[in-house]
């Protein structure tokens, strides 16, 4: 957290605790601090071989944060992102969404969400509900949600497409995406052996290609 030293057993503590616990412990903006925090690379001093452990930053379940927890984190981003650029932010909500939207479209496409969310856009992989904010907003076209997607499917994969419960989800389903984002990566799975996930073949149309040679080989 900004400002703060923090020992290390209470960064791993902080580390490995269940987001959606810390989320309710913590202000916005420390949990951000820590959403952005690095895994942790620990020495083991009792072994002379010098092996090392790999604390991971626990994202475990962040899929299911809900839009209404996301937008308090969106909204911290949106303030942190205007005070770059003026000294205070707006009081009336939609002047501040004015000055989101005019320095927005003054941005590339390519540095809009580098800006947005700290030089890290792997925060909208971890805690995808942040894109259903992003529409909300109309900083997002659909196509540009549904683009995300297919191009983040390293990330993003792990996802139980058929899962309403899961708010992006039931968003692309909602709103026509859901099929093709399945079908792109069910080609991906089945033209380059990306990691097999058995909900994006659900309600797949196509033929592939490489069925035959699977099933005579």
């Amino acid at each position: 957290m900004e400002g703060k030293t923090v020992n290390i057993i209470d960064k791993i503590n902080l580390l490995i605790k269940d987001k959606h616990e810390l989320f309710k412990e913590k202000t916005i903006e420390e949990f951000v601090s820590i959403c952005f925090w690095d895994n942790l690379l620990v020495s083991n001093q009792n072994e002379h071989s010098g092996k090392t452990e790999t604390i991971l930053n626990n994202f475990t379940g962040c899929e299911r944060f809900s839009t209404k927890d996301t937008k308090k984190m969106f909204d911290y981003f949106l303030d942190s992102f205007l005070l770059r650029y003026r000294e205070k932010l707006p009081t009336d909500k939609k002047e501040k969404l004015k000055e989101v939207k005019k320095w927005w479209n003054m941005m590339s496409e390519e540095y809009r969400l580098l800006s947005l969310f700290q030089k890290d856009t792997t925060i909208i992989q971890k805690f995808p509900s942040l894109l259903i904010n992003l529409y909300e907003l109309k900083l997002f076209k659909l196509d540009e949600v549904k683009s995300f997607i297919i191009n983040n499917e390293y990330c993003l994969n792990k996802l139980d497409w058929n899962d309403s419960s899961i708010d992006i989800v039931r968003f692309t389903k909602e709103n026509g995406l859901n099929k093709e984002i399945k079908q792109a990566y069910a080609d991906e799975h089945v033209n380059f052996g990306s990691v097999f996930n058995p909900s994006v073949f659900v309600d797949c149309s196509k033929i592939f290609s490489l069925q035959n040679h699977y099933l005579h080989n």
